[in-house]
C-alpha cells in the first residue's frame, strides 16, 4: 500500500514539476532575472529527489527515544547490504542538501529586498555560490552521518526489538543509520 502511494505522489511529483520547468524556461517573466535559474535548479533537484527515492525505498521513522532512517534488504534485492547502507547515506546527504536549497533561496530572495544585503552577498559571481552550499552541504551532511549515525551496536541492541514489532523486520535485515537521544535509565 505505501509502494503504491509513494509511486503515485512521485508520478505526481515528476509531472509537476516538468510543467514547473517549462513554466520557468518559457513563460518567466523578464524581471525574474536570475531568480529564474535558481528556481530551475530546485525545480530539477527535486526530480532528481524523487527519482532517487522511489526505487531507493527509504523508510523514517521515530522509534522511542532514538530515530533511524532505512531500508529492508530484502533477500532478491539488487543490492548488498553494504550498498544498501550507502544508498541510506546518499538519501540523507540529499535531505541535508534540500534543506541547504531552500536557505538559498531565502538568502537570493532576502538580497532582493535589502540592495546592501544583495550587492554584497548575491551579486555577480556570488550569485553562483548559492549552486553549491547545497552540494556542499550535501556532503558535509554526508559525513557527519558516516561519522556519527552509521550503524552500531548500541543502536542495533536499541533498536532491535522496536523494528521487530513495528516493521516485522529483523535488524540484521535492514541497513540503517540512526541515533538515540537519550537513555531511558
Amino acid at each position: 500500500m505505501s509502494s503504491t502511494y509513494q509511486l503515485i505522489c512521485t508520478i505526481i511529483s515528476f509531472i509537476l514539476n516538468s510543467f514547473l520547468v517549462w513554466l520557468i524556461l518559457t513563460r518567466s517573466p523578464q524581471q525574474t532575472g536570475k531568480y529564474k535559474w535558481l528556481m530551475l535548479y530546485t525545480t530539477c533537484f527535486e526530480i532528481f529527489w524523487g527519482a532517487f527515492d522511489l526505487p531507493a525505498e527509504i523508510i523514517a521513522h521515530s522509534v522511542g527515544c532514538a530515530f533511524i532512517v532505512f531500508r529492508i534488504n530484502d533477500v532478491d534485492s539488487l543490492l548488498s547490504s553494504n550498498t544498501s547502507s550507502w544508498v541510506v547515506l546518499v538519501y540523507t546527504a540529499i535531505f541535508g542538501a534540500s534543506m541547504a536549497l531552500f536557505a538559498s533561496h531565502f538568502i537570493y530572495r532576502y538580497g532582493s529586498i535589502d540592495s546592501n544585503f544583495g550587492e554584497k552577498y548575491t551579486s555577480e559571481w556570488k550569485f553562483g555560490v548559492l549552486f553549491f552550499i547545497p552540494v556542499i552541504t550535501g556532503i558535509w551532511w554526508a559525513t557527519v552521518v558516516r561519522v556519527w549515525f552509521w550503524p552500531n551496536q548500541d543502536m542495533d541492541d536499541y533498536t532491535r526489538e522496536l523494528i521487530m514489532e513495528k516493521v516485522g523486520v529483523g535488524i540484521q535485515n535492514i541497513s540503517y543509520i540512526g541515533a538515540k537521544f537519550y537513555n531511558k535509565d
